[in-house]
């Protein structure tokens, strides 16, 4: 079974670190934002990506639960 998690809130915490610490322990989440054009911006990727700072740039992409 695999566990769910909604995030209420798609800045800056709740996409880039949260979703991103709960996607990679393999939990599937939803993300639930007010702001209209970020939602149907995800929703029209089907995901996002996430760009880490060290020393290599790692990139990652991070898909919401549908």
């Amino acid at each position: 079974m695999t566990n769910s998690a909604i995030i209420f809130g798609a800045g800056k915490v709740g996409r880039g670190f949260l979703a991103d610490l709960l996607v990679r322990s393999g939990w599937k989440i939803t993300l639930v934002d007010a702001n209209q054009k970020l939602v149907e911006a995800i929703q029209q990727e089907s995901g996002y990506a996430i760009h880490l700072l060290n020393e290599t740039t790692d990139r990652r992409w991070i898909e919401p639960e549908k």
